[in-house]
């Protein structure tokens, strides 16, 4: 038994996990310019492809500049960035599946963000903010189709890479249209951003199944129905208010 622990904390990345935690203690502690230092020199120091993870490192940038300061967010976002580093530095094994945690993270606050400054601004503008859970899916999801070092590559032949890039938009514009209709749906925002997010979750696992050739009915029919138990759930918590 003493053997076995002592090889799960050799497995565990210790210095990823220390950064984690001074992030997380930063942002709750110190004004968001120390944070924003803090987080861009363990970002790009080493040098070393901080351009193919850009868009996940400003997504977490823009939500430590604009969510609460609370407990529990800066447990969030030390979560966030522990994935975003170990990514990018080719720290984690299953890199496939700490990108698609990360992505679902990710996409749950921006849908946590958008519901709830849904509810302050005018319906105009509530169409043209509906865009950008979307567009956070459509290009999270394409940089994971195009990054062999994740596993997740999908794309070889342009025929291929053509067929994924519609796949996705077509993904993507569904949860447009999901997102327009939620605004109109009496639930609380942490309810819609959990419907967003299950579909999200769909959406990936049958994109990157079918990619890798394992989407088996069987399969399918397994994540139709966790998507199922989850909305059925979500939708029976809710306190509904009009």
């Amino acid at each position: 038994m003493a053997i076995k622990l002592k090889l799960a904390t050799r497995q565990i990345p210790w210095s990823l996990a220390l950064k984690s935690l001074l992030v997380g203690l930063v942002w709750i502690r110190l004004p968001f310019w120390a944070f924003f230092l803090v987080v861009s020199y363990l970002y790009f120091v080493p040098i070393f492809r901080p351009l193919r993870f850009f868009l996940p490192f400003a997504l977490f940038m823009f939500f430590g500049w604009t969510l609460p300061h609370t407990f529990f967010t800066a447990c969030f976002l030390a979560v966030v960035f522990y994935l975003l580093l170990g990514i990018k530095e080719l720290t984690f094994i299953e890199r496939f599946t700490a990108y698609q945690v990360l992505e679902l993270l990710l996409l749950f606050l921006t849908s946590w963000y958008f519901f709830e400054t849904a509810r302050s601004i005018d319906s105009g503008m509530s169409f043209f903010a509906s865009l950008a859970p979307a567009a956070v899916f459509f290009f999270l999801t394409w940089n994971l189709s195009r990054r062999p070092e994740l596993g997740g590559r999908l794309s070889v032949s342009r025929e291929e890479k053509l067929r994924t890039f519609l796949e996705i938009g077509v993904a993507s514009f569904i949860l447009w249209q999901l997102a327009l209709v939620l605004l109109f749906v009496p639930l609380g925002t942490f309810e819609r951003s959990g419907l967003f997010l299950i579909t999200n979750f769909f959406f990936v696992e049958i994109l990157f199944s079918r990619g890798r050739g394992v989407l088996t009915r069987p399969r399918l029919l397994f994540n139709f129905s966790l998507v199922f138990i989850f909305v059925v759930g979500i939708l029976a918590a809710a306190e509904w208010s009009v």
